[in-house]
């Protein structure tokens, strides 16, 4: 009986081992809490690097899926507001054969809450349009390189962090 005991013991240490290595979120402890914490930081700056890379890319000749691309990347206002100003955008974009992309330097998490999140994003891109093309063929100075520096705001929808905000800041 005490052999039965003993074993019934050691199996059971031997799950809830198990529970903290392979899935420490489901037990109630402070290093469950700080793996969610860690977890949802990574999470929030994943999306703070989709949807920078997102706003930032613009293809003439394909906009279509890159603005699919950002409206499922947001929520809220900003989602609205990206929404109501694609097909100009996209008109935009065509008529000035503008093409951009771009490449994220440094994202900083501002605060994290269970529903909301605020990052800030520092990013370069490189542009082309007729404009810079022009100037360029005239033999001018055209700048077509662009630091950008954001302010995101995010929202937990489910297990996603949507954007609802963009600010460009100085």
């Amino acid at each position: 009986m005490l052999v039965v005991i003993a074993s019934l013991l050691a199996a059971l240490l031997l799950v809830v081992l198990g529970f903290r290595v392979f899935a420490p979120g489901t037990l109630p402890s402070a290093r469950a809490g700080a793996w969610r914490a860690e977890h949802s930081a990574d999470a929030v700056t994943t999306a703070a690097r989709e949807a920078t890379m997102a706003f930032l890319d613009v293809d003439y000749r394909d906009m279509a899926p890159r603005v699919q691309r950002m409206l499922a990347l947001s929520t809220g206002p900003f989602r609205s507001q990206y929404s109501g100003s694609a097909a100009n955008l996209t008109a935009a974009a065509v008529k000035g054969k503008a093409i951009s992309a771009g490449i994220v330097r440094v994202i900083g998490i501002d605060r994290i809450g269970p529903t909301s999140a605020v990052v800030h994003v520092a990013a370069d891109g490189s542009v082309s349009n007729v404009a810079i093309q022009q100037a360029e063929q005239a033999g001018k100075a055209a700048q077509n390189q662009r630091a950008y520096r954001l302010r995101l705001t995010f929202t937990r929808v489910g297990s996603s962090w949507l954007l609802s905000e963009l600010q460009f800041v100085s």
